[in-house]
């Protein structure tokens, strides 16, 4: 089941970039003998015959459904409809492949028909995925914007149950977020900011998406009453993001720094308008040319 692809520059034989691996499970689970159609008037009834016993139809779909959701904690995105997994989690999805097709082979040993159980078959694939060099930038910005929108999506549910426990949660939602547009003014008007400085900012205007993060995740670190376990949907979310590292637009891993900031921060109760502002501006500021180039 070992991927094949690329050079030898990892370890699985793959070079680090824009490459996901694709799961097939690709394992039959029943079998269909007959078909009958019952006529009502103008409607009917159909009647399926399944050629292995009823338990063994349920626990083949039970150890599907069991399979799938063994491998989704490793699932970093879709993509136009298919799941996509980050090529470090390969040796797990082995593992998890291998003891799959073990358990299979267990349960097609109740059916009782010889003749059948060999109609039977588990031979799970993984595939990698890769864009042409050509279009490798455009796949990691959708790439990049897809996962942030993740992001976003767990963090205005934290930002949402958050404005109960402070009242003044959203008085200083817009503070940062005026504070934010008077930061990107004033970073697109120093002459002598870097080309990474520059590449943030050009990333922060042209994304909403980005910059809603980036807003209303140093809120919620503004905030003085932070429930750090409304947080777990954000850090999960974070934890995906690092799987898929080196996917990502070198802009979007200068944020995904900046989110894991805030995120230690208020895990170590440095919270506060000020500090998050101030922290901030010097991640956007500290930003070098050598990571966004």
């Amino acid at each position: 089941m070992q991927p094949q692809n690329g050079d030898q520059k990892t370890g699985f034989g793959f070079t680090n970039s824009s490459k996901f691996l694709v799961v097939k499970l690709n394992a039959k689970s029943s079998l269909v003998e007959g078909v009958e159609r019952e006529s009502k008037g103008s409607k009917f009834t159909t009647h399926i015959h399944y050629g292995i016993p009823l338990e063994v139809y349920q626990e083949l779909h039970r150890w599907r459904a069991r399979t799938w959701k063994r491998l989704k904690k490793y699932k970093a995105l879709d993509w136009m409809g298919i799941a996509l997994y980050p090529m470090s989690a390969y040796e797990e999805i082995k593992r998890i492949l291998d003891e799959a097709c073990e358990e299979y082979e267990e349960i097609i040993q109740k059916i009782p028909e010889e003749e059948v159980r060999e109609k039977f078959y588990c031979d799970p694939q993984i595939l990698v995925i890769a864009p042409p060099p050509h279009y490798e930038q455009s796949f990691r910005r959708d790439v990049s914007e897809e996962m942030f929108q993740q992001l976003l999506n767990k963090v205005e549910e934290a930002l949402n149950k958050h404005y109960d426990r402070d009242p003044e949660l959203a008085q200083k939602f817009y503070q940062v977020q005026n504070t934010m547009e008077a930061l990107l003014r004033k970073l697109e008007e120093v002459q002598s900011q870097s080309i990474g400085v520059q590449k943030l900012v050009q990333a922060m205007k042209m994304s909403e998406t980005l910059k809603e993060v980036v807003t209303q995740l140093t809120a919620i670190r503004a905030s003085s009453r932070v429930d750090k376990r409304v947080l777990k949907g954000v850090e999960e979310s974070i934890k995906k993001m690092e799987s898929v590292r080196e996917v990502l637009t070198p802009e979007a891993r200068k944020f995904l720094e900046i989110a894991k900031q805030h995120i230690a921060a208020i895990k170590a109760g440095e919270t506060g308008f000020d500090s998050a502002i101030a922290e901030l501006e010097q991640a956007l500021l500290g930003a070098s040319g050598g990571e966004s180039q």
